[in-house]
């Protein structure tokens, strides 16, 4: 059990506090459709559980509700800086009119896939087309830049790269910059294919990118977008890239075969399964 201090601060752009922010006052089917149940072999809605999740938040103090989007200024949180990349307000204004579309969105527009492209080589996967994600919910999803004395974390969510790119580029213009420096990536939906465009890596330098899934649903993540990054033109000489995994099973370790990743310089590195979870290092030059 997590000591309930821990949080000091909550993010959450429910149903109820999107719907106050554009319309005045929350409606129930937004407090309904926002707090769809997604765990393991359920599909149903959970009006319960989800207001005693806003009800939580609430209770604790701590709950900073107001609506995070990129039009919000950067936040400062003691020498940390955190700049919002997604969502935007138009996507959560979006939201708020189309909550009766919710569900036959997640139906009807959701993008599967059957098996992994584990057996496709880079150079092939690399060539491919981008098609975008659709999903208004990830389009929503909170994605931003964290700094401190130095340090830039950038961590995507599920959000979509339409969005969060504009943002970065917005972000490397105000401070005249030609990219920016980041020490690692979080990949935007489990490195789903649909989440990444190549250009990420015309507007920032970085060679750590971590990945948050197992492998065992939806087939993610996807070898494409790992592919692109690979062989993206603006690598630097020689720097080695690291694709940093929170999960260890067999699935994710043949991904690659280990002459491919010797022949383009990066690693695949997975958690000790001794240690509660990695740790990632880097020098400051």
């Amino acid at each position: 059990m997590l000591p309930e201090n821990l949080v000091k601060q909550w993010w959450f752009n429910s149903g109820s506090l999107i719907d106050q922010h554009f319309k005045g006052t929350p409606s129930l089917t937004s407090k309904k459709l926002v707090y769809y149940n997604q765990s393991r072999g359920n599909t149903q809605i959970s009006y319960r559980q989800g207001a005693s999740l806003e009800d939580f938040l609430i209770k604790t103090g701590r709950w900073y509700s107001q609506l995070i989007c990129t039009s919000h200024p950067a936040i400062t949180i003691g020498e940390a800086q955190i700049t919002i990349l997604s969502p935007t307000e138009s996507v959560l204004s979006k939201l708020s009119e189309n909550w009766a579309d919710y569900f036959k969105e997640k139906k009807d527009t959701q993008i599967n896939r059957r098996e992994h492209d584990f057996n496709t080589s880079i150079e092939e996967l690399a060539r491919r087309s981008y098609i975008r994600d659709p999903s208004l919910v990830n389009q929503s999803s909170i994605a931003f830049l964290f700094e401190l004395k130095g340090t830039r974390l950038i961590f995507l969510a599920d959000a979509t790269p339409e969005i969060y790119l504009a943002a970065l580029k917005k972000l490397i213009e105000v401070r005249n910059l030609k990219k920016l420096a980041i020490n690692a990536v979080k990949l935007a939906h489990h490195a789903g294919k649909h989440n990444f465009l190549p250009e990420l890596l015309d507007l920032i330098d970085c060679q750590h990118f971590l990945i948050s899934t197992d492998g065992s649903r939806h087939m993610l993540p996807n070898k494409e977008t790992l592919a692109k990054i690979i062989l993206h033109p603006e690598r630097q000489p020689g720097a080695h890239t690291f694709f940093h995994f929170n999960y260890k099973n067999t699935l994710l370790q043949h991904i690659f075969d280990k002459n491919i990743a010797l022949l383009h310089n990066f690693q695949c590195v997975f958690p000790v399964p001794s240690e509660n979870g990695s740790n990632l290092e880097w020098n400051d030059d």
